[in-house]
């Protein structure tokens, strides 16, 4: 379950725009989005009427651009975007930074969140998915007030929070 805040509050968590390659190189990975990327981005920002309370973004390059190109072409008066880590650069399915990332490395993204569903003890850097899904849920959904809430991260955290949510 997705514990924490509101039956009245609502989270949208959406994937960074279209991105170059991820070097393995940790110092490198923090790429920019494509032209292509950018264009998508402000075509949903056009298309969306939804207003929402609060924006959050992984601090990753990717995902502020991608809000901030989304919020600038979308809705009027949206608040400011608020980084959080939880969100990316780790985020809140990792414990250890280091080893996440070798962990990441070795099995790459697909395979990665397989393991940390199926058999998370082979993972040395990451939290069990539970407690990664109520990090989440305690940064997206408010214990008070009914909100609409917008976040931008990546698609190795919402497929790892899906897979648990789906269970």
């Amino acid at each position: 379950t997705f514990a924490g805040g509101r039956a009245d509050s609502l989270a949208i968590v959406m994937r960074h725009s279209v991105r170059g390659p991820i070097p393995l190189d940790p110092d490198r990975r923090d790429v920019p989005l494509l032209p292509a990327g950018v264009s998508l981005c402000e075509e949903l920002g056009t298309r969306c009427r939804l207003r929402p309370a609060r924006v959050f973004s992984s601090p990753m390059l990717r995902c502020t651009d991608t809000a901030r190109h989304f919020l600038q072409a979308g809705p009027p008066d949206a608040p400011t975007v608020e980084s959080s880590t939880e969100l990316g650069a780790p985020g809140a399915y990792v414990a250890d930074p280091a080893a996440g990332w070798r962990d990441y490395v070795r099995w790459r993204k697909r395979e990665l969140v397989r393991v940390l569903y199926a058999r998370p003890s082979e993972l040395e850097g990451y939290r069990a998915q539970a407690e990664g899904v109520q990090r989440l849920a305690t940064l997206l959904l408010p214990a008070a007030g009914p909100a609409l809430t917008f976040a931008f991260s990546h698609d190795i955290l919402m497929s790892a929070t899906l897979s648990r949510l789906a269970d």
